[in-house]
């Protein structure tokens, strides 16, 4: 794909309608210098979540925490419930004795903060209106149908089966296949 040139600094909010996809991403808008939220990224007041919420009230939550080493026991049942029960009260859920090194973990985060640092037009290679790409770069998950775009990027990729995604990934940067 080639990249996508989203010039937005004739906008006043930053924001391109003329860009090949309507809209640019949050690193391009602050890149660009943008320095306030643009308009496609404000909820209206009614749909923001705890709108009812004053400044200075605490908000309390309690997240899930999952032990999925019991997967692999006679405790199998018992976890899978518990990851059921937790994606429909709560939509999150933390888990833990997942096996993964801290190294691998602290790996993974510097490869992913160096591919947002790469150059817009290397990482507008992955931009995509179509949500079933194995590997999308974007702000919206839904583009043509979001009303209002997410204030964040994200670099999705699929991982399965493996042989036949990693040839996908982006190369560059060049430790993140």
């Amino acid at each position: 794909m080639a990249a996508i040139s989203c010039d937005s600094r004739n906008r006043e909010d930053g924001v391109n309608k003329s860009c090949n996809l309507g809209f640019n991403t949050v690193k391009y808008l602050s890149e660009v210098g943008v320095k306030e939220l643009p308009r496609s990224c404000i909820l209206p007041e009614a749909d923001r979540p705890n709108a009812n919420i004053t400044v200075g009230t605490t908000l309390q939550y309690d997240l899930p925490v999952i032990d999925i080493c019991g997967l692999e026991g006679p405790n199998r049942f018992q976890v899978v419930s518990a990851i059921g029960r937790a994606c429909q009260e709560t939509e999150f859920f933390q888990v833990i004795n997942h096996g993964v090194e801290e190294s691998l973990l602290s790996d993974l985060m510097k490869v992913a903060g160096e591919f947002f640092e790469l150059p817009m037009e290397e990482r507008n290679k992955f931009i995509s209106e179509d949500m079933t790409k194995a590997v999308r770069y974007g702000t919206s998950f839904n583009y043509l149908k979001d009303q209002v775009y997410c204030w964040r990027d994200f670099l999705k990729h699929y991982c399965h089966p493996l042989d036949k995604m990693l040839p996908l990934w982006p190369s560059n940067p060049s430790d993140y296949r």
